[in-house]
């Protein structure tokens, strides 16, 4: 078998003939693809992405691994932007506008501070920084990237997220010791990191020295079942981690707290593996799926243009008269969707509003046996002990509610567009106008049932093609799950009832007078409360739903004008110039041929007997 650099160098020429190919036609999505996969294979870099959701302690890893504070980490100062960093001989930030104006910023330790989440921040303006580091470990050609977080509820933080993953070799995620690979995590590896042929995870379980050290081993146990189970990994890998006290112990330099954080074994199998064959194994993998991806998305892009090309004039003609005709139809459809979300909307609420309900009962019940039972003075109970009580009782409440409300919503987000991708992507719409017998389909009854999830085919791949190429599509419009963890602060904050229960008992001696009034001000206040977390709680579940239905509704509009346009051009193009059509079809034909050959070739190389 051919070496390595023998097997990279062949991918790189093939990469760079498809740029080549792709130039010929000049198909603007296909070029930028292409020359971005023909970089990528062409460049010597190895691309570890550190991703998680809010809090999970990302920057915290990546200055830690760093050996130093680079990026921001205090609790509230959300990464922002994409952080690109590079070994360098001196440290240095640079921050590169989507313009490619690029603007150094002094390297210390503020420089990030109007970059995060925290400020008043558009990411927008910004492409990404690229920080230069004078890192040992970032000597082995390595590119670490901090991202913001996956589940982060600025739509445009998220979608910095989902833009770098398809240029990721590797991706480290952290996850919460406290409540390991939450369901919205599945989704987002499912959706972002292995439909994009990444293929090397390592699983980091953050947060241990919040945990009793003598449960680490079965929570590391649990989640490599977890992970095998629902992502199909055979031997994923699960590393305990504690990011807070690796980063204090590289700045203290105390090697004891270095390795309780077990950070010295999880750098020595990082450093095993990007120095070792298993990265050149899975780089050659993930090369080879990448260019299959890319020659299948080209494929496909020239059967669309050859078959809406050879269609004679009438023909589409006809396919303009039926679009115009079946807008109501495919209106009648896509509401079904939006009828769908509405429905999962009002049950999801109804299931807040039941279940919060039923704790403030109980919280109250406990509450009130716990007052009737006090045999002294109130006062110390009512202004100190009560407020904690009630704080700490909701607080745990959100924690045990937080992932099914997170799964609920990303089931309603993945079975909706599922149900668009099926029907309203571009491929389907045209299949529609191009006979009679497709637009009588639209008449008939759906099979998106508002009632039942089971006829959704939740586990389908998007009928976009290109597969894991274009990954970033529609799934895009995905806000990423709740993200209670934002949410709950604001709503019960350090202040939760503090100083509600300061009342004239106070000064009574009565123990009997004391209890009638604080149960009666234990009542009004937790349902004061109780409407405060209700309406917050189903606000922010409103603003997600909106934004789905919002971005469904701007994709449908966006399709059903594209399908219109690109047949008006072809009109136009049919009517000017048949002989420039044929021709430009005999090169497309010619550019398939080679296509196909390239694909060939591609995937006869046998990468099975590489490490990795």
């Amino acid at each position: 078998m051919s070496d390595a650099n023998t097997i990279k160098n062949d991918f790189a020429t093939t990469a760079n003939m498809i740029v080549s190919l792709s130039h010929r036609v000049n198909f603007t999505d296909i070029n930028k693809m292409s020359q971005a996969l023909a970089e990528r294979i062409n460049n010597q870099t190895y691309r570890i992405t550190v991703i998680g959701e809010f809090n999970r302690g990302k920057s915290t890893l990546v200055n830690a691994l760093l050996g130093a504070t680079i990026v921001p980490t205090a609790a509230r100062e959300t990464t922002a932007t994409l952080n690109v960093i590079h070994y360098a001989e001196a440290p240095s930030i640079t921050v590169i506008e989507p313009s490619g104006i690029r603007r150094e910023i002094t390297p210390t330790a503020d420089a990030f501070k109007e970059y995060t989440a925290l400020k008043d921040f558009d990411p927008t303006t910004v492409d990404h920084v690229e920080v230069g580091f004078p890192a040992q470990f970032l000597q082995q050609d390595i590119v670490l990237i901090d991202t913001p977080g996956v589940n982060d509820i600025n739509q445009q933080r998220l979608d910095i997220t989902y833009r770098i993953m398809p240029q990721s070799d590797a991706t480290i995620l952290l996850l919460d010791a406290g409540k390991p690979f939450t369901s919205s995590e599945s989704i987002f590896l499912k959706d972002h990191v292995l439909k994009n042929n990444i293929q090397t995870i390592f699983f980091l379980v953050n947060k241990i020295d919040l945990i009793d050290k003598n449960e680490i081993a079965s929570v590391v146990r649990d989640i490599k079942k977890k992970i095998k189970f629902e992502l199909n990994i055979d031997q994923p890998r699960v590393i305990p981690m504690s990011s807070a006290q690796a980063l204090k112990g590289v700045l203290e330099g105390n090697a004891e707290l270095l390795e309780a954080s077990h950070m010295v074994s999880f750098q020595s199998t990082l450093v095993e593996f990007v120095t070792g064959s298993e990265r050149t194994g899975s780089s050659l993998k993930m090369m080879q799926l990448n260019l299959l991806g890319l020659i299948s998305a080209f494929d496909a892009a020239i059967d669309n243009e050859e078959t809406l090309s050879k269609a004679s004039i009438k023909e589409l003609e006809a396919q303009k008269q039926r679009l115009g005709e079946s807008v109501s139809a495919l209106k009648s459809r896509f509401d079904e969707i939006m009828r769908y979300v509405d429905t999962d909307k009002e049950a999801l609420s109804a299931r807040i509003e039941m279940t919060l309900n039923d704790r403030f009962k109980e919280v109250f019940d406990e509450l009130r046996l716990e007052i009737e039972i006090q045999k002294s003075d109130l006062t110390d109970y009512a202004e100190k002990i009560l407020p904690h009580k009630l704080k700490m009782a909701f607080k745990q409440w959100f924690e045990r509610n937080t992932d099914s409300i997170e799964e609920y919503l990303a089931f309603t987000s993945r079975n909706s567009i599922t149900a668009f991708e099926r029907d309203f992507s571009r491929k389907p719409l045209f299949e529609y106008l191009r006979s009679e017998e497709h637009i009588e389909r639209l008449l008939r009854p759906s099979t998106f049932a508002v009632e039942g999830k089971e006829s959704i085919d939740t586990t389908g791949k998007l009928a976009m093609a290109g597969g894991a190429i274009l990954a970033a599509g529609i799934t895009a419009i995905a806000t990423g799950g709740l993200s209670l963890a934002v949410v709950l602060p604001s709503l019960i904050g350090g202040s939760f009832l503090s100083g509600t229960f300061v009342k004239p008992y106070m000064t009574s001696k009565v123990v009997q007078d004391q209890k009638v009034i604080l149960l009666a001000d234990l009542s009004t206040a937790m349902k004061t409360q109780y409407e405060s977390l209700r309406r917050g709680l189903l606000e922010h579940c409103d603003k997600y739903y909106s934004a789905l239905k919002d971005s469904l509704n701007r994709e449908f509009e966006s399709n059903l004008a594209m399908v219109g346009q690109e047949i008006d051009s072809k009109l136009r193009d049919l009517s000017n110039d048949r002989a420039e059509i044929e021709k430009r079809n005999a090169t497309l034909a010619t550019i398939q041929t080679e296509l196909h050959q390239l694909g060939s070739r591609v995937k006869s190389v046998d990468l099975s007997t590489m490490a990795g």
